[in-house]
């Protein structure tokens, strides 16, 4: 099985057990986190963080050029995200910047454009009630109509995903962590 998560949160190394965990189960689980090149956390750390690759067995870090180094919800990848597509053909993809966001539209797209047929899964923190208007609402509902699985944060998270008509399997889990 083959699994790309997409997020920003990795380039932190101490954040990736978890994946480098999953990918030592079995010999056939291979995981590729894809992170954005450049990016500028803000606050405190007022550095740009260049993200370097990484591969450990069947676990490798993949860093891509990325439009938006500090906000998350513009954060979208590019034309390395493609190749990387075409080469890893992935069977899940996972996107770790809530429904919202502009880099789970532009996978959940290239899944469909590539013929590639992977499952699309998200992240989400996101657990107080909001109110969407045009273009997010529009970009909620296309990320929600072709989602496979949600993991929120919490079930205040997966209640929310209900009320907007999500039907599809949540399952409530911490982001990072590998206890």
């Amino acid at each position: 099985m083959k699994i790309l998560v997409v997020s920003h949160t990795y380039i932190v190394d101490l954040n990736r057990d978890k994946f480098r965990e999953l990918a030592r189960l079995a010999p056939d689980i291979q995981v590729t986190i894809v992170v954005p090149k450049y990016w500028r956390p803000g606050g405190v750390q007022n550095k740009t963080i260049v993200s370097e690759p990484l591969r450990e067995g069947n676990f490798r870090v993949v860093p891509i050029a990325n439009f938006s180094q500090n906000q998350q919800g513009l954060l979208f990848f590019y034309w390395g995200i493609v190749t990387l597509l075409r080469e890893f053909r992935p069977d899940i993809i996972h996107v770790e910047q809530g429904v919202k966001g502009l880099a789970y539209m532009q996978l959940i797209t290239l899944n469909a454009l590539l013929g590639l047929k992977a499952k699309n899964t998200f992240f989400t923190w996101w657990n107080i009630p909001y109110t969407l208007k045009w273009p997010v609402s529009w970009l909620h509902a296309y990320n929600l109509n072709h989602t496979h699985g949600a993991i929120p944060g919490n079930q205040d998270g997966a209640d929310i995903l209900r009320g907007y008509g999500y039907r599809g399997p949540i399952a409530v889990t911490a982001a990072i962590g590998s206890q």
